[in-house]
């Protein structure tokens, strides 16, 4: 943290949310939901009034993320925080530029507070947290009759404790990865992008409890054996592949840590499949209870804590720049992603204060599910009631119909309903908007402008070539449509930072120069005229938004630098004799190290503080 006030309060991303940045986009949200039903309809504004109130308390959800030269990290955001009425589907991803720059999403509907959340800022115990706080502050402005003030202090038992747990419980030891391990992968039909089915069971608790004393095993192992069968059941899986439940464990459960920080660890709940043969599920809950016991052990969790925090602690990864390390984690992901066939996650017995329980009727777990994981179940309970929910991303509910058709044949009381993406499932308990047609058509449309314009290229491309006659002009106009595509995907529809923007059109206008030159016999116009102009009116342009975004000028800087870099490469170019007219590239140059000079000059603590930050390692 930073040491004094003048400074802007900032940490570091714990291990586990290194990852999320990096793997996430449209399509692999990285975002779970916890949402509570309450007995009577929301007040929006008193809502938003408990948000503002208790959200500063909570120091690891007021932040923003921010890129620096090696890492990801989270800086304090200044910003009022968003609240809206769900419109769309549960656990969309969510644009760190978006929603004044905020890594959660609150929304209401009805009765229901959904709390969305970007799992780089926490786990399920930090969600939790949050919410029961969130729910808490709003019961007491809306009933001030019937609870008592709270004079400014918290509602519920809240921890507010933000430290790494990874690091702090890590000790050095050899250990081995997940290893190469290839699991069955679920196939189906997809539902249409951006739509996401959601089905919630709730099972009577007693009921199930009384099946898990009879096999002899404990609630998650059971489900999960009920969900491994499900799946050999409806999948017919085969060729000796494993059916590997992919199960987060709290960490708490085994190190005193209260932080609101990521800190869990993964084990594995499997069966090995040979061919030919069949299961019971009698050996399916046998071999999946032994193998998921084996590995719940404090010992076998500090291996996974060896393991992960290890990497980056290594000094030979520490100083490769983020750019870099990204691709790496890219293909880490793609690869440990394959050694599961999907996700089970039990955030366990949610409890409110006895005095709440009168307004609360119950709470719920959603996890984002997309074509790159199509299938997530999660589980939470409340009172004596369980709530077990799939988000799929498949156009069918066959293995969602199997697993509770399990359920009630062994004897579990169990009550299907869902967010009304499938035929004859509608909304009950926990309500759902009716989700808007546009979604669809907002998606035809995208896909057809990009076909048409790649069409379009490839066209004037054939025509080039059957009407050459020395010139191909194909490349400048190709260019120019990736050009437009491109500035549509990144600059108009992506909510990033402007001076990003900036920077990245800047490169791209350079390359289309560069293009143009080359097709129309190359003459040097672009390296000479071209590139260092609209290099100055990036300077030009990055100095107007740090004029008028003086409050936080700051955040302009490392871009102020990376114009400095892109100075300095025509050098090179001048040096080899291909520049021959250095005049503009030495004034962009010139401009990009004044600009600079003068930022650090006057900015003086700020930008020593800046600079801290963005090149931390």
């Amino acid at each position: 943290m930073a040491k004094t006030e003048k400074e802007i309060r900032w940490h570091r991303l714990d291990n586990t949310a290194n990852i999320f940045p990096v793997i996430s986009n449209e399509h692999l949200s990285s975002v779970f939901r916890i949402g509570v039903v309450l007995r009577d309809e929301i007040n929006p504004e008193i809502l938003y009034e408990a948000l503002k109130h208790m959200l500063p308390w909570f120091e690891g959800m007021q932040v923003r993320l921010r890129r620096g030269v090696f890492w990801y990290y989270f800086e304090a955001n200044p910003k009022a925080p968003v609240l809206t009425e769900e419109r769309l589907y549960p656990c969309r991803y969510i644009d760190p530029y978006s929603s004044n720059q905020y890594l959660f999403r609150v929304s209401y509907y009805k009765n229901k507070i959904n709390v969305e959340i970007f799992h780089a800022l926490t786990d399920g115990y930090g969600a939790i947290n949050f919410l029961k706080e969130l729910t808490a502050q709003y019961l007491h402005l809306r009933y001030p009759d019937k609870l008592p003030p709270l004079k400014g202090g918290m509602g519920e038992k809240t921890s507010l404790q933000v430290e790494d747990s990874y690091e702090k419980y890590y000790v050095k030891e050899d250990t081995k990865g997940y290893g190469g391990v290839i699991a069955y992968e679920l196939k189906d039909e997809l539902l249409p992008p951006g739509v996401m089915g959601v089905t919630h069971g709730f099972l009577d608790i007693p009921s199930l409890k009384g099946v898990c004393r009879e096999y002899g095993v404990s609630i998650t192992q059971y489900l999960a054996a009920v969900l491994v069968s499900s799946i050999y059941q409806v999948y017919h899986p085969s060729h000796a592949r494993k059916v590997r439940i992919n199960i987060p464990v709290n960490l708490r459960q085994f190190f005193p840590s209260e932080t609101t920080m990521n800190f869990f660890g993964v084990v594995f709940a499997e069966m090995d499949l040979k061919e030919g043969k069949t299961y019971t599920f009698e050996e399916i809950l046998g071999q999946v209870a032994e193998h998921f016991s084996k590995q719940l052990t404090k010992e076998h969790m500090e291996e996974l804590i060896a393991y992960n925090v290890s990497n980056e602690k290594s000094w030979l990864l520490r100083p490769i720049p983020l750019f870099l390390k990204n691709i790496g984690i890219r293909l880490v992901y793609s690869r440990s992603s394959k050694a599961f066939t999907t996700t089970l996650s039990n955030l366990g017995l949610i409890r409110m204060l006895p005095m709440y329980e009168p307004f609360v009727e119950g709470f719920h777990f959603i996890m984002g599910a997309s074509p790159k994981q199509p299938l997530k179940c999660v589980v939470c309970s409340y009172g004596k009631q369980l709530v077990f929910t799939f988000s799929s991303a498949f156009s069918n509910q066959d293995l969602q119909l199997a697993f509770f058709h399990k359920l009630r044949e062994d004897g579990v009381g169990v009550r299907v309903e869902g967010n009304g993406v499938y035929p004859g499932e509608e909304p009950g308990r926990i309500p759902y908007p009716k989700h808007p047609g546009d979604e669809k058509r907002f998606q035809i449309w995208t896909k057809s402008y990009f076909v048409a314009s790649i069409l379009l290229g490839g066209f004037l491309t054939l025509l080039n070539l059957f009407t050459y006659r020395g010139v191909p002009w194909s490349l400048v106009s190709a260019g120019a449509i990736l050009y437009f595509l491109f500035t549509m995907r990144f600059s108009v529809h992506h909510n990033t930072n402007p001076a990003a923007k900036i920077l990245v059109q800047t490169l791209a206008a350079q390359v289309l120069c560069l293009l143009a030159d080359a097709s129309l016999g190359y003459s040097g116009w672009s390296v000479n005229y071209a590139v260092p102009a609209l290099l100055l009116l990036a300077n030009g342009m990055n100095l107007i938004l740090t004029a008028v975004n003086h409050m936080s000028w700051q955040s302009y800087l490392l871009f102020q630098i990376e114009y400095v870099v892109l100075g300095l490469l025509p050098l090179l170019l001048w040096v080899f004799g291909v520049i021959t007219r250095p005049a503009l590239t030495v004034a962009a140059l010139l401009s990009s190290v004044g600009i600079l000079g003068v930022s650090l000059l006057l900015g003086d603590k700020k930008a020593k503080a800046e600079l801290k930050r963005r090149f931390h390692m």
